[in-house]
């Protein structure tokens, strides 16, 4: 006898920050410009590489036309201030913060989604597929909800 699958019910929880896609092309032609000037130590050619990256973000990736806004629960991509980043504090270290910290965030943002889109479930589901791209912690968020809610 064949056993057939349904998957249903799909939901989302979107990030909460939102910027048009030329604001994250400039924020990610500043990032990379700051990120390049703490490694080789030479801020003087930041603008220019800024522009340079800008170029070649407007030339090679997705059009603003074609895709209006991105989204990501990190609030560093809402500012240029680099004392107060999250993740990509680039004056301090040109990758940003380490995989600890970062992990850490990951695990802090999937708890509040998974808690989001599970409150007002007194029951749980008879199964469940977590689905992440982003990271990887464990015991998952799902399996902390469970553990949470019995």
């Amino acid at each position: 006898m064949e056993r057939r699958v349904i998957v249903k019910s799909f939901v989302s929880e979107p990030p909460r920050y939102s910027r048009s896609q030329v604001e994250a092309f400039e924020w990610l032609a500043a990032a990379h410009a700051l990120a390049a000037s703490t490694r080789t130590g030479r801020a003087e050619r930041s603008g220019a590489l800024r522009e340079r990256i800008m170029d070649l973000l407007l030339r090679y990736s997705c059009a603003p036309e074609h895709i209006g806004s991105r989204r990501s629960d990190i609030p560093d991509f809402m500012h240029t201030d680099w004392q107060r980043m999250t993740i990509f504090n680039l004056q301090e270290s040109p990758r940003g913060r380490g995989l600890g910290i970062r992990n850490a965030f990951y695990a802090g943002t999937a708890d509040r989604v998974v808690e989001a889109l599970f409150s007002r479930d007194t029951q749980p589901p008879s199964d469940l597929i977590h689905v992440s791209c982003t990271g990887y912690v464990s015991p998952s968020p799902i399996q902390r909800l469970i553990e949470r809610k019995g």
